[in-house]
């Protein structure tokens, strides 16, 4: 099956490993379109894509406008001379059914003949402006399926009228960063106990300063309590959590590692005993997934998440941890505290989600999710099944 993938996601190496798996499959020809250039959100300098050192596949590096607008963004040129010459059985697009990115290239898979499979995650209910109303309905319309990356997705999909195959395609984590070596744990200086740790971007959305509320509330219980907080990301809240542990903790009780090298983050993560993911629903957004989650897990660590959006789903699919009210710092004490107290506990929950994760969540086992969406969309465009 030859396969078209387009991602701007996928200018970031590291997300390529899925295509990877995906052209490992017997039978499967990939290639995949990024844009040449993109602009991250911490800083205004232009970044090029770069390609994974396993990728064995074509990569098409084309040049977009509105490089960093994930809606917005297009390809300026190539995409028609991609298409023709790569002639794909199917076209995957990872981009939202009402982007501009996506529209442009629903156009060609009509114009060409080609199935289209687009990816959507949004799961928030929300009124688009024109065009970009227009742009959802005409995807809906052409898509020959549309999977979704959680269940709200699928919910918001049928709520606006779309009646295709809605199949669910979680996200994948990578082993070979993401595993349980402890003997492999990042030597991080002044940590104590058990570790409470958090990763990823210091946003007020991520809810960290319920972290560390939270740990204050432990130490007004108990003073001689024997644990640590490892922070590690950056954003604009850092300064102010910073700030907050001073304020609340002891001296030393948190530590902040600012952003890491992602091939260095599964370091991190088994440094930490307990991960903890506070992130709170906004009017305009909550968890979409929380890939963060599976990759905690995989190292065999026991997750403590807020019930903000996929959050709670996942955690109780996995079985590896628990779920505290988002926002509640004494709700997410009151668990901290069950796993503090209970090494055996923490073991048990590490291994309940590892197993899971190993089984459901890695790149392989999504890209074969991914091929069997891919080959129904195909078969069902021969057969004239909408």
């Amino acid at each position: 099956m030859k396969i078209l993938a387009v991602s701007h996601a996928c200018i970031t190496d590291v997300n390529q490993q899925l295509y990877v798996e995906l052209n490992k499959i017997s039978g499967n020809d990939v290639t995949l379109c990024v844009p040449a250039t993109w602009r991250s959100e911490y800083s205004t300098d232009l970044i090029r894509a770069r390609v994974l050192p396993d990728v064995t596949f074509s990569i098409e590096r084309l040049p977009v406008n509105l490089p960093g607008n994930i809606n917005m963004h297009f390809y300026k040129s190539g995409i028609n001379r991609l298409l023709t010459t790569t002639k794909p059985d199917v076209l995957f697009i990872d981009e939202e059914p009402w982007s501009l990115a996506a529209a442009q290239w629903l156009q060609l898979s009509r114009k060409y003949k080609v199935p289209a499979v687009v990816y959507t995650m949004q799961n928030i209910y929300k009124q688009y402006p024109f065009p970009f109303n227009l742009l959802e309905q005409r995807c809906y319309k052409t898509a020959q399926s549309i999977p979704v990356l959680n269940d709200e997705a699928r919910a918001v999909l049928k709520r606006k009228g779309f009646q295709g195959d809605a199949p669910y395609l979680p996200l994948g984590c990578d082993l070979t960063l993401f595993h349980s070596d402890r003997t492999k744990r990042a030597v991080v200086p002044g940590l104590t106990g058990v570790v409470l740790g958090y990763m990823g971007r210091l946003v007020p959305d991520k809810g960290v300063d319920t972290l560390i509320e939270a740990a204050a509330i432990l130490l007004s219980r108990d003073p001689n309590l024997d644990f640590s907080l490892l922070i590690v990301g950056a954003g604009a809240e850092e300064e102010k959590l910073r700030s907050l542990a001073n304020a609340k903790l002891k001296t030393g009780t948190a530590m902040f590692t600012g952003s890491v090298p992602h091939n260095q983050a599964g370091d991190y993560m088994r440094a930490m005993d307990v991960f903890v993911l506070c992130s709170r629903t906004r009017p305009n957004w909550k968890e979409q997934f929380g890939r963060v989650i599976v990759e905690a897990m995989a190292t065999g660590t026991p997750v403590v998440g807020s019930n903000s959006g996929e959050i709670p789903v996942l955690i109780n699919l996995t079985g590896g941890g628990m779920i505290f009210e988002e926002g509640n710092a004494s709700s997410l004490a009151d668990c901290l505290i069950s796993l503090i107290q209970d090494a055996g506990r923490r073991a048990e929950l590490g291994e309940t989600g590892q197993r899971c994760v190993r089984s459901q969540f890695t790149h392989t086992a999504v890209a074969f999710t991914l091929n069997c969406i891919l080959h129904d969309a195909v078969v069902n465009a021969t057969t004239g099944r909408a």
